[in-house]
Parts: structure tokens; C-alpha cells; sequence
């Protein structure tokens, strides 16, 4: 219940606010595109999955894939020692781009802290930010091959 009501204060603020994309929504955009999936598609495929991918997260993870979430969460819990408030980790928005390599593959860059307008005080949360979200896209995409179907929707009793 308090976590309903966490989320739906979230939404409250970021609505009232203006704000449109959010952090979590850009992760997912990011990891599409490096898994090579739809965006529904590699959402659908990575929440919910093993121990750590999705809500919350304990436990030893199943594989290198859900490595990458741990990985992940942990990069999200230092944010507060990174620039961020515990309200920003989850809606504030970045700057990155995406480009195609040569060999086909997604390639993610993050705008730089200093790059963002110096009367952004928001400026180094947005930039560590993406950084999380680059470094745990282009982890899906190197561990791919262990994604094993068997551990999507895992209980988390068995975490």
C-alpha cells in the first residue's frame, strides 16, 4: 500500500510539474535499442525477470542478465551521493544519443555534466543518471545470450 502510494504521489509531482519523459521510461528506450528489441517487446522481457529486474530486488541474481539489474539498482541507490534527490532517481530526465555502429549494433552516449547549461541544477543527477541507464542497456546487450526465459516472472521467494 505505501508503495501505491509512493507511486502515485510520484506521478502527482511529475505531472503537476510538466514533466514528460521520465528516467525509468528513458532506461527502457535505451535498452530496446540496445537488445535490438521493439520497446514493448524488451519492456515485457526484462520486467519481472529474475531477482532484480523490475520492483525492488534481493537475493543472489540467476544469471548474468539479472547481474545487470543488481548492477543497476545499486548504480540507482548511490544516486544520492551523485547529485540526486530520492524524487529525482526516478523521474528526472537526461540528455543522450543514440547512433548506429558499423556493425549494426546501438550505441548510447550520455550529455556530460558540463555540457548541460550552467543554470542547470539539476546538471550532475541527469548526467549520472543516464550513465546508470547506459551502463545496465549495453550490459542486457552483452549478456543477451543468457537471458533464459525460465526466470521471467521468477518468485522471489526463490531469490
Amino acid at each position: 500500500m505505501k508503495l501505491l502510494l509512493i507511486m502515485l504521489g510520484l506521478v502527482a509531482i511529475s505531472s503537476a510539474r510538466g514533466i514528460g519523459q521520465r528516467s525509468l521510461t528513458q532506461f527502457a528506450s535505451m535498452y530496446s535499442c540496445t537488445v535490438g528489441l521493439g520497446y514493448m517487446d524488451a519492456v515485457g522481457d526484462y520486467f519481472g525477470y529474475g531477482c532484480y529486474c523490475g520492483a525492488g530486488g534481493h537475493g543472489t541474481p540467476v544469471d548474468d542478465t539479472d547481474e545487470c539489474c543488481a548492477v543497476h539498482d545499486k548504480c540507482y541507490e548511490d544516486a544520492t551521493s551523485n547529485g540526486c534527490s530520492a524524487l529525482q532517481i526516478y523521474y528526472i530526465t537526461y540528455d543522450y544519443e543514440k547512433t548506429t555502429a558499423s556493425d549494426g549494433s546501438c550505441q548510447l552516449s550520455c550529455k556530460a555534466q558540463a555540457d548541460y547549461d550552467s543554470s542547470d541544477n539539476d546538471a550532475q543527477c541527469r548526467a549520472y543518471m543516464c550513465n546508470c541507464d547506459r551502463k545496465g542497456s549495453e550490459c542486457f546487450a552483452k549478456n543477451r545470450p543468457t537471458y533464459d526465459k525460465k526466470y521471467k516472472g521468477w518468485l522471489s521467494l526463490f531469490c
